[in-house]
């Protein structure tokens, strides 16, 4: 193998709570570098390294994009933020649904119940546009719903009950509403499970279980 493509070869993150167990650590960032950490020599790990390595590259930017989302002085740079942060999520969408994630772990969508909610914001409104790619189940319509002008640039954005911003959008079934401050916890939170359930090997499909 290319030595540029073997784990000795990245700097990959650390244990930097080697006396804490793995449920004492927070964020679910830090908790995911020190779970790899402690189990990157085990063989599955070694193969695997850039697809877990990548995934947990994933969840730093949703955390990096969730920093700066509270760094914003206008309503602008939320919805900048927000398309920066819905297109992280996706990227680790695809990696739930990769040949390498459905080897390691039987139904891996099932962790991620949040973030499958939020694909189609993701795909119809962070990923393209579509008034300029109109794709199957967009409303014939959409240049005259109410909500298109606003949906369309993701700046269509409402306060909840406790006065977070939150931005409204339409999928088959209804209103889908996406709150910062609400879903990215249990977006990482969900993350985190998919990713220790790879390395644990818990939830492995039947062919892993035989080995």
């Amino acid at each position: 193998m290319d030595t540029f493509f073997h784990s000795t070869t990245w700097s990959l993150p650390i244990d930097i709570f080697p006396t804490k167990e793995l449920h004492e650590i927070f964020p679910y960032l830090e908790r995911a570098k020190s779970l790899y950490a402690r189990h990157r020599d085990e063989a599955h790990i070694v193969d695997g390294y850039l697809n877990i390595y990548g995934a947990i590259k994933m969840m730093k930017g949703m955390d990096y994009h969730f920093d700066n989302f509270y760094k914003c002085v206008d309503e602008d740079q939320e919805a900048h933020e927000v398309v920066a942060y819905l297109n992280r999520v996706g990227q680790f969408f695809d990696f739930a649904c990769s040949d390498y994630t459905e080897s390691k772990v039987a139904s891996p969508l099932e962790f991620l119940p949040t973030i499958c909610k939020f694909i189609p914001l993701r795909n119809k409104h962070a990923a393209h546009r579509p008034l300029d790619d109109p794709r199957k189940n967009d409303p014939a319509d959409q240049e005259d719903h109410p909500h298109y002008l606003a949906l369309m640039f993701l700046d269509g954005s409402l306060c909840d009950r406790e006065g977070n911003r939150m931005f409204q959008f339409l999928d088959g079934s209804g209103h889908v509403n996406f709150t910062m401050a609400k879903d990215h916890p249990l977006i990482m939170k969900e993350a985190y499970a998919l990713i220790h359930a790879i390395v644990m090997q818990t939830n492995a499909v039947i062919s892993n279980r035989a080995h």
